[in-house]
């Protein structure tokens, strides 16, 4: 379970249908399972941040600083 100083939790434990149930475990190619756990995952990324996923987003050159702080901060 991972909680992030707020009143909503993230778990294995998530609500899933029983239509979606089958088709984890039916005749789905690895590829279309794949794309059901992505779009499962990105719901779920919406509606605990309440944002589109979409709209989170950082320039390359924004990371790059960021895992330069990250690595003089390591070291």
């Amino acid at each position: 379970m991972l909680s992030l100083n707020s009143e909503k939790i993230l778990s294995e434990d998530i609500n899933v249908s029983q239509t979606d149930r089958y088709n984890m475990s039916s005749n789905l190619t690895l590829s279309e399972k794949v794309m059901k756990m992505e779009e499962r995952l990105e719901k779920e990324f919406e509606d605990y941040f309440d944002r589109e996923i979409s709209e989170v987003s950082k320039a390359g050159d924004d990371i790059a600083q960021k895992l330069l702080e990250i690595s003089k901060k390591i070291i």
